[in-house]
């Protein structure tokens, strides 16, 4: 009787580890490659944790564009479309490196939104209405390209107040140029 009950408890064990195992899985998305996955978690069927932010870091050109949307049509067509999840996906493109041209190439998915934000007052306000105005969703994505792009307000105030002074500055002296001309001419 107790070598039946030693085996029913292992077999609980194990199957409890094999349950936890898969729930484990369905707190993560694939980044859609099985290398990648194993690199970031050890494991060949995740890699981004779900409600957490996931920062790609690298220099200019090292790929990190393709990588959050490789992230983004992992989630939506081995996440969502096969286990039937409502999925919203929003890509800022604060960069402005995605041009329309480079996106419909890629053939990104109808549930993908692009947007795009100048400054952290603008990428705050937009984030925050896409998760208010989203809450039915099973899964929502928001990537940023780039934080570094962004400016504060108060940044983007001071440029615009620069360019005001030069483009003064330029006509003034157009207009100079134009006087001078004239007079020249008499």
């Amino acid at each position: 009787m107790a070598k039946v009950s030693l085996k029913k408890q292992l077999l609980v064990k194990i199957n409890k580890k094999i349950k936890d195992a898969r729930d484990d899985i369905l707190y993560f998305i694939s980044s859609g490659c099985y290398l990648l996955n194993l690199a970031l978690t050890g494991n060949i069927w995740r890699a981004y944790p779900k409600g957490r932010y996931v920062c790609f870091k690298g220099g200019y050109g090292t790929g990190k564009t393709i990588l959050i949307l490789e992230a983004i049509c992992s989630a939506i067509y081995i996440d969502a479309r096969k286990k039937g999840l409502k999925v919203k996906c929003r890509y800022n493109d604060a960069e402005s490196a995605l041009d329309t041209g480079f996106s419909s190439d890629l053939s990104l998915p109808e549930e993908v939104e692009l947007t795009e934000t100048e400054t952290v007052q603008e990428f705050h306000e937009d984030l925050d209405t896409f998760l208010k105005d989203n809450k039915d969703y099973d899964l929502l994505i928001y990537a940023l390209d780039s934080l570094d792009a962004l400016l504060a307000k108060e940044e983007q105030d001071e440029i615009k107040k620069s360019l005001g002074k030069i483009k003064k500055q330029k006509l003034k002296k157009l207009k100079e140029n134009d006087e001078n001309k004239e007079e020249s001419e008499k």
